[in-house]
């Protein structure tokens, strides 16, 4: 039994993107692996540890929680400072944020859809087959569903889907990877696709993704809206609907990007270098602009006079 004489209680505030990316659940699992008891907490400033244990196992930890973090967290700095013994605890925790301090920390940004998240969306047999909204702790929207800081989900735009049963136990499960995601949704408790005409009137549709690929093979303008807004998708491959997208939007030279499905495609259409595809392969997905290859099909129009497109 660990002599109680010897247990020490230190406070962590780290600085940086280290809200909605998983950053509680990665401490509260390092905190049981080192058998160490406290709290954490979301506020203005980033993410607030009170812990205590042995020297040996807090400087353990504190290692760990610089060299060990999730791959989108990115801890700027630490402040640790000795604190007043903490309450009679018997475990790890994690606290509701604090609404009342003023925003000063970091949102992370939108992230592509992780591979444990596409094996699911594409398993017959799993509750989130091919629901468009699927996410995890390591995936999904963040900066734009975010409306305010601390990032906990009744300060994003997913407030109004209260979650199902399901959803509120992989949420609560610290051994679940929906531990405390923000975003969690599926399609009995989440954001359901709906298809709309021009003026924003409903159209009865039993597959809104089959309307939507048949509206772009038909050259027309889709407005598709997201957790955080719209976006504006045509045929990449269609002068027409191209130079109709150019008149929507009022652009009539800005380099518009593409959308591709994955890697392989982007290679049919672009010369990538190493670094290139490091890039679009990275958790952020970012527009990387590509060398475009000759013998393509891409309308000519999507970046006049440039050689390069963004993917």
């Amino acid at each position: 039994m660990t002599n109680q004489n010897n247990l020490q209680a230190v406070q962590i505030t780290v600085h940086g993107i280290v809200q909605g990316v998983g950053f509680r659940p990665f401490v509260y699992r390092l905190a049981h692996a080192h058998q160490l008891i406290g709290t954490i907490a979301n506020n203005g400033d980033g993410v607030v540890i009170e812990i205590k244990g042995t020297a040996d196992l807090l400087d353990r930890f504190i290692h760990d929680l610089q060299h060990t973090a999730p791959p989108i967290a990115s801890i700027t700095s630490l402040d640790i400072r000795k604190c007043v013994p903490l309450p009679v605890c018997t475990a790890f925790t994690i606290l509701p944020s604090d609404p009342g301090v003023k925003p000063n920390t970091q949102i992370a940004p939108d992230i592509a859809l992780c591979q444990d998240c596409l094996a699911e969306l594409n398993d017959p047999d799993d509750r989130r087959y091919q629901y468009p909204f699927i996410n995890c702790t390591n995936c999904g929207p963040r900066f734009t569903i975010v409306e305010k800081t601390p990032y906990d989900r009744p300060n994003t735009s997913m407030k109004i889907f209260p979650l199902c049963d399901l959803c509120t136990q992989e949420y609560e499960d610290p051994l679940n990877r929906r531990f405390h995601a923000q975003p969690n949704a599926c399609p009995v408790c989440g954001p359901k696709l709906s298809w709309h005409d021009r003026q924003g009137s409903l159209i009865e549709s039993d597959d809104c993704i089959k309307e939507t690929v048949q509206a772009l093979t038909e050259n027309t303008v889709v407005a598709i809206k997201g957790l955080g807004g719209f976006h504006l998708a045509v045929n990449a491959e269609s002068d027409q609907a191209v130079q109709l997208l150019r008149e929507r939007k009022h652009r009539r030279a800005k380099p518009l990007a593409i959308m591709v499905q994955d890697i392989a495609a982007a290679e049919q259409l672009s010369i990538i270098s190493e670094q290139e595809k490091e890039l679009l392969c990275s958790p952020q997905h970012p527009i990387v602009l590509l060398e475009k290859k000759a013998d393509t099909r891409l309308a000519s129009d999507l970046a006049p006079g440039n050689r390069h497109t963004g993917r």
